[in-house]
């Protein structure tokens, strides 16, 4: 149990962008990158499966105000070979973009295992500002300043941290609620 407690939570997601430096005509992108879609509304986008060498199947999205997103990669060298994947396709169909431009890691989603099955009711209890409705979502939700990080914690002991955008981000934060965990003694 020592061991789960010291783990190191694992990157299960990686979203970074680009800026292409112009603005971009979605319908024609939808139509014509092989397998991309057109989604209509507020925020209009087209998006694309991409395939990478890594393990993952990341996702391209691309707005008309020339901002790429890419989602679905583990790893920061996937994310970026993803991004210049999506670039080629773009730049086939609207040239002037800049495929130059590098990616900025937006946020990451880590996990980790505590080790031990936890009480929701009793860590709702415990901390004010919670949100925890289990008759909706199993999870607890649990924003902080310091780290700057959301916490959603699970009956199972799998806590999923976000809103972090570097890994010694992710490893502070888990320290972090691992140590109030403890001093609070729910685990």
């Amino acid at each position: 149990m020592r061991d789960q407690l010291m783990a190191r939570p694992s990157v299960e997601n990686l979203i970074v962008t680009s800026d292409l430096g112009k603005k971009l005509e979605l319908t024609k992108l939808g139509v014509e990158i092989p397998g991309a879609r057109y989604v209509k509304g507020k925020n209009s986008s087209v998006m694309v499966e991409l395939e990478t060498g890594g393990n993952s199947k990341p996702a391209g999205v691309i707005f008309s105000n020339g901002k790429a997103v890419v989602v679905g990669t583990k790893t920061i060298k996937d994310s970026r070979e993803a991004m210049s994947e999506l670039k080629k396709m773009i730049k086939k169909i609207e040239k002037g973009i800049n495929s130059r431009a590098g990616v900025k890691i937006e946020n990451i989603v880590t996990q980790f295992n505590v080790g031990v099955e936890l009480d929701l009711d009793l860590v709702n209890s415990k901390i004010s500002g919670c949100e925890y409705e289990p008759d909706k979502f199993p999870g607890l939700l649990m924003k902080v300043k310091k780290p700057q990080a959301t916490y959603i914690l699970f009956k199972t002991g799998i806590v999923v941290i976000t809103d972090i955008d570097d890994e010694k981000a992710a490893d502070k934060a888990s320290k972090e609620l691992r140590n109030f965990l403890r001093e609070a003694k729910i685990i």
